[in-house]
């Protein structure tokens, strides 16, 4: 009386039939879902660099707050941050009647394939 340790071995030629079909649908399930991993990894890279830049997403926010784009200069921008979560300062000089003023527009992306969203928005005077 001992306990059997392995699987029940095929008893006939359609259990054997059975068993080789069954590890052809598993190769093809395995196949199939590699494919489909490889082209979504492949698509989010891609779409990754359609993404419009960080100072372009904050230029176009200013210009919908009604700060011409045109009187803008970049000062500079800083970011942090990995694929799944970054964040970017953008700095501008307003050039014109106050030469002193800044604009400054924080920005994050919470996954590398996502677009850029506005945070905060602010204006001030450089003293």
């Amino acid at each position: 009386m001992g306990v059997q340790t392995s699987a029940p071995r095929p008893h006939g030629p359609d259990d054997e039939r059975v068993v080789r079909r069954l590890r052809w649908v598993m190769k093809r399930v395995q196949v199939i879902a590699g494919i489909a991993l490889g082209l979504l990894l492949v698509a989010s890279i891609a779409v990754s660099f359609l993404q419009r830049s960080p100072v372009d997403v904050a230029r176009s926010h200013c210009s919908e707050k009604g700060v011409p784009v045109e009187k803008l200069a970049l000062l500079g921008y800083r970011g942090s941050g990995t694929l799944w979560a970054k964040r970017e300062t953008v700095e501008f000089q307003v050039k014109g009647a106050n030469p002193g003023n800044k604009v400054v527009v924080e920005l994050r992306q919470p996954v590398y394939f996502l677009p850029w969203q506005v945070v905060d928005f602010r204006e001030k005077g450089q003293h």
